[in-house]
């Protein structure tokens, strides 16, 4: 008898087995459809928090540029500074400029090391850093700095970044002394300004030593002073004084020749065509040049009246003209007077005997 029930169980879930199979297709599909929504929902989610997530790394990238930006970058520069110039102002212009927000630290080597190791300074130490004090780029004066910059001296002042200019600076051993600093990607190069230098400088005063010690004198400076001797003291003033004697006859040399020229522009009519000539045959006096003076040709034609018949018996006031040219002038207006004179005569004898010699008429 379990044998016939178990058999007739079997069958009637055979028969319900396709109802039973197509509902269960049916399930899986829609928990298909639904596990799909899901994942595409998922998938979504993911899609919105990778963009937020980028928007804002973007977001973080520009306020950490901003803020790196707006982070004050600590420069250093060094040297000796002496005889402070505009090369010198260039150089610091450039390290103050390498960043929006630069905080520029310049480090001056003391007396003894520089004078030990590159030569004598016209200013000390105390007199380099303070000239260095009222450069417009700068922030910071380091005084006594170490002639080579150091890890320990960078961690000390807080330095991001070191400056120099494009020249290799060796040490004993031929060795680059910024070479650990360009390992660690902190080193900026600096152009240096062509044609001024603090030796060039004293290039010029040393060229021109004896116009500038003789400047000094004339400022109230002595030879002591200026460790100059006695001997070579009085010869600069000597030569000085001759100096200026000479430029003072030059400049009454130039106001007499214009004097001349003034003197000969009034009176160039008078004056015959070869006055130079004349002038330069007798210097000192006009006794031979009066017998050419009667000619027609030497002398410019002058048909009106004397133009003041000024009767010259002395040079104007204030031109200082030379005896010769003043005599020769003078003979001129003579010799011009005379002919003149003699013309005017023989045309009143000539009117005269015309009138003596007509013949009477006879009366009837």
């Amino acid at each position: 008898m379990e044998k016939k029930n178990l058999k007739r169980k079997s069958l009637d879930t055979q028969k319900a087995s396709p109802i039973n199979n197509t509902t269960n297709n049916n399930n899986s599909d829609k928990i298909n459809e639904n596990t799909n929504k899901n994942s595409n929902i998922n998938k979504n989610k993911k899609k919105q928090r990778k963009s937020l997530e980028n928007e804002n790394s973007k977001v973080e990238n520009i306020v950490n540029n901003q803020n790196d930006q707006d982070k004050v970058v600590r420069v250093y520069a060094d040297g000796i500074y002496d005889l402070f110039h505009f090369g010198h102002a260039r150089s610091l212009q450039q390290a103050k400029q390498l960043f929006k927000n630069t905080y520029l630290i310049v480090g001056v080597c003391n007396d003894e090391i520089t004078h030990r190791l590159k030569g004598k300074t016209v200013m000390n130490g105390e007199e380099r850093a303070e000239s260095l004090r009222h450069c417009r780029w700068v922030d910071e004066v380091v005084e006594n700095a170490p002639w080579i910059v150091t890890q320990e001296f960078i961690d000390e002042h807080n330095i991001d970044y070191v400056s120099h200019g494009e020249d290799l600076c060796l040490d004993k051993d031929g060795n680059d002394i910024y070479q650990f600093v360009k390992d660690q990607g902190k080193f900026k190069t600096i152009k240096r300004t062509d044609g001024i230098s603090t030796s060039d400088i004293i290039l010029r005063i040393v060229k021109d030593y004896d116009s500038y010690v003789m400047r000094n004198l004339s400022r109230g400076y002595t030879g002591k002073q200026m460790n100059v001797g006695l001997i070579k003291e009085t010869s600069l003033q000597l030569e000085e004084k001759y100096n200026q004697i000479k430029s003072k006859v030059k400049l009454l040399s130039n106001q007499t020749e214009q004097n001349i020229l003034s003197f000969l522009q009034r009176f160039s009519k008078k004056l015959p065509k070869n006055w130079e000539k004349m002038i330069q045959q007798s210097p000192t006096s006009g006794s031979d040049t009066s017998s050419s003076n009667g000619d027609e040709d030497d002398i410019l034609e002058d048909d009106t009246d004397d133009v003041a018949d000024s009767n010259i018996s002395s040079p104007p006031q204030n031109d200082p003209l030379s005896p010769t040219l003043f005599s020769i002038a003078s003979q001129n207006l003579e010799n011009n007077n005379s002919n003149s004179n003699s013309n005017k005569n023989s045309k009143k004898k000539t009117t005269t005997t015309t009138t003596t010699s007509k013949p009477k008429t006879a009366t009837v």
